[in-house]
């Protein structure tokens, strides 16, 4: 059987995601049945799926259900399994319910997705990234996967500035109907920051602006094609400064 700490946190998130074309999703089941840790992890990854959803108002129709996921034949054991009443757990929340959202998101209503996206970020922790090690050959992979929502060519090269700022995953959120995606950084400090990018409404370009939301330092700028924000607890010149790069590479 699969040890559990072989599947990347990118892994498991596109198996919640219904992506299987991008994780190996039997080995996941069967792991799943009697592996706590593994149980933990995806119930970890489910909450802060969850709260996004609620973040974003992005509630996904399209989710595959528990049937989709577990596969039909595999949805029979009885009720008192624990290995299937943990499965059935996890498989709920992956489906949208989202038990677990966080009360501090969903009460809030705010005025655009920049807002949005602070409100997430200010969830994020040093630990919430700190894990997070995956080889080059699946962060291509991932970044793949992710900005093939968008249509856009990013690698690692285009994320990577410098040492005091390391990129550690992407995901696909949703704002409104439309993919944002969401590139995930850690400073040397152990500060997230979050550089998030959407397909343009307006196709007007904006040179790089900056502000403070949520207690952190932002930045926002658009090339006509693409919005793009960084947020983050740094400071504001260190902001400016990875944003003007950033704008440049992408």
């Amino acid at each position: 059987m699969t040890e559990q700490q072989n599947f990347t946190d990118e892994q498991l998130v596109a198996f919640l995601d219904g992506e299987f074309d991008h994780t190996p999703a039997e080995e996941i089941k069967a792991a799943l049945v009697d592996s706590d840790d593994l149980n933990a992890r995806l119930k970890q990854l489910t909450l802060n799926k969850s709260a996004m959803s609620d973040a974003f108002d992005a509630l996904d129709q399209t989710a595959p259900s528990y049937e989709d996921i577990m596969g039909a034949e595999s949805t029979k054991p009885a009720n008192d399994n624990p290995g299937f009443m943990k499965i059935a757990a996890v498989a709920v929340v992956a489906a949208g319910i989202g038990i677990f959202a966080s009360p501090i998101i969903q009460q809030d209503k705010f005025e655009d997705w920049h807002e949005y996206v602070a409100a997430y970020q200010a969830l994020y922790a040093t630990d919430t990234l700190a894990h997070v090690n995956n080889t080059e050959a699946a962060t291509e992979d991932e970044l793949q996967r992710v900005a093939s929502k968008l249509e856009k060519e990013i690698s690692i090269a285009d994320l990577q500035i410098d040492e005091k700022l390391q990129y550690k995953r992407g995901q696909v959120l949703n704002y409104k109907g439309r993919p944002l995606l969401q590139f995930a950084f850690l400073s040397r400090e152990g500060a997230p920051v979050a550089l998030c990018v959407m397909r343009s409404l307006t196709q007007k370009k904006e040179g790089v602006s900056t502000g403070e939301i949520e207690d952190m330092q932002s930045a926002h700028w658009s090339n006509g094609n693409f919005d793009y924000m960084l947020i983050g607890a740094l400071s504001e010149k260190e902001i400016e400064s990875y944003a003007a790069e950033f704008s440049q590479r992408l």
